[in-house]
């Protein structure tokens, strides 16, 4: 009974003495903020839940703990900051589905360092929420989808999946149109890979290091409007972005009113299509381009039955081969037989064509239509010009190009 405003234990030196909370109790709270902020030893054994009725921050109140306890219970309706409440608890897991969280203005660091976190927050009502800055950062386990998320408030996404590793849920719904920084995002989310190109962000006007490390993401960004952006430092580093979406952005982005000064980080980024582009935003528009590198990879176009058991393959430009492994081209006809390559060579030096031998075409009939495929996990063959290998996908054996050709 009485008036018990709250406690912190944050910083008081006492952190480490408090063992358990055995019961709650009907007094009521004004204030749950930093109220066990560090109790490292602190065990919530209460099956009661407190009084919060009019509280309306439980900021760090769970902040460098290690406990994992059911508080489905909580009467959240009137909180508005979620700050920290859960940071670096390596071990909560418990179900808080059901806390209401209508009016939380403020999720930062909400589950930033909670490696074991992974609870459905689905129907979690974020309409109020106005910055997740490092909400899950470093939240290793955690996996849920979100997709009812966002707010028209939002002003701010900083490193909110930042290190959260195994994240990837769609969220390409989220009402992000008042959103000005992105930065950090996705930094080091390694598994993170969805389709983001309908999101709204012409209004954000930080992105640096927004996919930093995020060594799977592969997405089209080329229909962002980032006329505002001030901010694109390391963005791109290290990413998973492949030629095709980097040259699209590079288009993309180059055709819009974008500021001057500007720097890209695009480490290990490759392009080919978009070079004009790319000198456009560097010479015209004063950029700075990071870490990226020309890579124009050589491409079959059609093929020709030259008689006997021998194919011309047609690349797009002047190319050469080491010969060794012809394996690295599939010949299958209208019927679903395969014609192993048995030899490649070059043909007139510096010219266009790879000379294909198959044994077994030479005694088909007429009129037979073929599929050709370059399937190139060897980096068999490479451009004259530069010495630039065509693409390669050595995990997944996936087709470079094809083509159908018949003969009489």
């Amino acid at each position: 009974t009485g008036t018990f405003p709250g406690l912190s234990f944050k910083d008081s030196g006492e952190e480490l003495k408090i063992q358990s909370v055995e019961q709650w109790g009907g007094i009521q709270w004004s204030t749950m903020q930093d109220a066990f902020n560090g109790c490292a030893n602190l065990l919530i054994n209460a099956s009661d839940a407190p009084s919060l009725v009019g509280v309306t921050s439980l900021a760090r109140a769970f902040k460098n703990t290690s406990f994992n306890t059911d508080l489905s219970n909580w009467d959240t309706r009137d909180i508005t900051d979620l700050e920290g409440t859960f940071m670096n608890n390596e071990f909560f897991n418990g179900d808080i589905s059901t806390w209401s969280v209508v009016k939380v203005l403020k999720f930062d660091s909400l589950f930033a360092g909670s490696k074991a976190f992974n609870q459905d927050l689905s129907n979690w009502g974020t309409i109020f929420a106005q910055t997740t800055v490092g909400m899950f950062a470093g939240a290793e386990a955690y996996d849920q989808p979100m997709l009812n998320w966002g707010s028209f408030q939002l002003t701010n996404l900083s490193g909110m999946f930042a290190g959260a590793t195994s994240f990837n849920q769609d969220i390409s719904g989220w009402q992000v149109g008042s959103v000005t920084n992105l930065s950090s995002m996705f930094e080091g989310a390694t598994a993170f890979n969805q389709d983001l190109s309908g999101w709204s962000v012409g209004n954000a006007t930080d992105f640096s290091s927004m996919f930093s490390g995020a060594t799977v993401f592969d997405q089209d960004l080329s229909g962002w409007d980032i006329t505002k952006g001030d901010h694109f430092e390391n963005m791109l580093d290290n990413s998973g972005i492949n030629l095709n979406n980097y040259d699209a952005l590079l288009a993309g982005w180059a055709a819009q009113n974008v500021k001057t000064g500007i720097t890209l980080g695009a480490e290990g980024r490759a392009y080919c299509q978009s070079m004009t582009q790319r000198d456009d935003l560097i010479n015209n528009k004063n950029w700075t381009i990071n870490g990226d590198g020309e890579l124009c990879s050589v491409r079959l176009m059609n093929g020709e039955k030259r008689g006997g058991a021998t194919i011309w393959a047609n690349f797009d430009q002047p190319v050469t081969t080491n010969g060794t492994n012809p394996s690295d081209f599939i010949l299958r006809d209208s019927d679903g037989n395969y014609y192993p390559v048995t030899a490649q060579e070059d043909g007139i030096a510096g010219d266009n064509i790879i000379v294909l031998t198959a044994p077994g075409i030479e005694r088909l009939g007429a009129s037979v239509t073929f599929l050709l495929a370059y399937v190139n996990n060897n980096n068999e063959i490479k451009a004259v010009a530069g010495d630039v290998f065509a693409e390669s996908n050595s995990s997944s054996a996936s087709v470079e190009s094809n083509f159908l050709f018949t003969w009489e």
